[in-house]
């Protein structure tokens, strides 16, 4: 039975299902069209040598061949596609503080400074690879190194010197020759300098020893072996000035621009004394290569500040200080100091002696009025003559004082001037 006929006659099916089969084909051709024609999404991306690509997306290609998936397993740090070779380990030259090294070298000397006229004095030699043969000192007049023994790791060298009593001060080399007849280098700057010792400085007197606060002035200070920088300096080691010490230091300023005479009895420096630097005696000291000067305190090297202005007892007759060569009795004299007129207030009104001979040392005496306070005596140029401070004797009408004159002092009249503080 064909329960389908009330609603869809026979004759309507067969055209309806011709329709649907048509649809159906044409539906088929779109697709397979569609099919044929489609091309895959890429992404143009050129790969150069070394590149690297993590997790990279789906279509990278090269050139024209199709990548669909591209994805790499890599180390978070450099991907490379053949091993570089290790670098080459640094070549340490040297470095002695950190106790590297790179061949024979000497590091210091202990000590580094000889007497003279002594024999078996002793240095040893500290260093690397000291496989010495021979050793010298230069220049070498009046040294002789008389024995070197190695201590057998090449570290340490002793040597034995004998410095004659004709060997001049100064900074000598010690040069070290190993087996093969090479010199070897100092690992540390000047670690082969020896100093053949002077006598350490000393200090007979300075000009001016009082002073005050504000004054700018030369110091003229006279002595013995007063040439020569320390061993330790920045200045050049060849430089024959000394070191000029001031203490305590607040306050002073010492000038760079020392000058020493060729005999080392003589050095001027330029001082400066600040407003506010306290009212103190200060230490003078002369630092050389050979040693310094004494630090015990005296009139010779102390130098005395005030905290109120300082003034020249002013002379009414000119009193002058001569000095001659020959017997004090000649009718030669270089000036004659007579009284002019009655004294007020403080001056000086003669010297005695007038006239002193050279290589001599005696009192002179100055009269005046109110000399009381009289804190020093000065000659003016005080070239040859030393004035010994500590001699110093006052009243109101005397002042006493020692001096000096050397053998070679200049034939010429000095000027003798007083100096008191201001408050008297």
């Amino acid at each position: 039975m064909d329960w389908l006929a009330p609603w869809w006659p026979q004759a309507d099916r067969a055209q309806t299902l011709r329709g649907w089969i048509l649809l159906l084909g044409a539906l088929l051709m779109i697709l397979s069209s569609a099919i044929a024609h489609a091309q895959p999404t890429t992404i143009p991306i050129t790969l150069n040598e070394g590149d690297l690509f993590v997790n990279a997306p789906v279509g990278v290609q090269k050139n024209a061949i199709e990548v669909r998936t591209f994805g790499f397993v890599s180390p978070a740090l450099a991907v490379v596609r053949t091993p570089s070779p290790e670098p080459e380990p640094p070549i340490l030259i040297t470095s002695p503080a950190a106790g590297i090294h790179f061949g024979p070298g000497i590091v210091g000397l202990t000590p580094n400074r000889l007497s003279i006229a002594q024999t078996a004095q002793s240095i040893r030699v500290d260093g690397v690879e000291l496989n010495v043969s021979e050793t010298l000192i230069v220049p070498s007049d009046g040294i002789t190194v008389t024995s070197i023994t190695p201590n057998g790791d090449g570290t340490q060298v002793m040597l034995t010197v004998d410095v004659g009593v004709d060997a001049v001060p100064g900074l000598r080399r010690l040069v070290l020759i190993d087996n093969d007849g090479n010199v070897i280098p100092e690992l540390v700057e000047k670690a082969s300098l020896v100093l053949i010792e002077a006598e350490g400085p000393q200090i007979d007197s300075i000009t001016p020893n009082r002073v005050a606060q504000g004054d700018v002035f030369d110091l003229v200070i006279r002595g013995r072996n007063l040439r020569g920088l320390p061993f330790v300096a920045e200045r050049s080691l060849d430089d024959p000035n000394p070191e000029v010490l001031v203490t305590p230091a607040s306050g002073v300023i010492v000038g760079s621009r020392v000058t020493v005479n060729d005999e080392g009895t003589l050095i001027t420096v330029p001082i400066q004394i600040l407003p506010g630097a306290s009212a103190e005696p200060r230490l003078v000291q002369v630092s050389t290569r050979s040693g310094i000067s004494s630090d015990l305190s005296s009139p010779a090297n102390t130098l005395n500040i005030s905290d109120q202005s300082l003034r020249v007892l002013d002379r009414l007759t000119s009193p002058l200080l001569g000095v001659q060569r020959g017997m004090p009795e000649l009718d030669e004299t270089f000036l004659i100091s007579s009284i002019a007129r009655v004294l007020k207030g403080p001056g000086v009104i003669s010297i005695d002696p007038q006239t002193v001979m050279l290589d001599q040392t005696l009192t002179l005496r100055i009269q005046g009025n109110e000399l009381a306070s009289t804190s020093q005596v000065q000659i003016l140029p005080a070239d040859g003559i030393d004035v010994i401070d500590a001699s110093l004797s006052v009243s109101d009408a005397v002042v006493e004082i020692d001096i000096q004159i050397a053998g070679d002092a200049p034939l010429f009249e000095r000027e003798v001037r007083l100096i008191t503080d201001n408050a008297q």
